[in-house]
């Protein structure tokens, strides 16, 4: 609502994962260098899982979805197609 009204370009980027996935990442960050930068941890993640609430549908009208295997280039694609930026 806050970009209509201030006519501003707006996009939700989406970048999903199957839990098994984020559990799996979450996991390996712990064991890493990572886990001093982030107090997220597999509770936090299973918290986030939890309490997820689905977009909305007008959320859903900005959304790009971001594959793992989208390059930066197919982001910045995607973005000035939606003339973002």
């Amino acid at each position: 609502e806050l970009a209509g009204e201030l006519q501003v370009p707006f996009v939700i980027l989406d970048f999903p994962l199957a839990a098994a996935e984020l559990r799996r990442r979450v996991g390996l960050r712990a064991q890493s260098a990572a886990a001093e930068v982030s107090e997220a941890d597999v509770e936090v993640l299973e918290y986030q899982l939890a309490h997820a609430e689905p977009l909305t549908a007008a959320e859903t009208g900005c959304v790009i979805r971001v594959s793992p295997d989208s390059t930066p280039e197919d982001i910045a694609d995607a973005l000035r197609e939606r003339k973002v930026g």
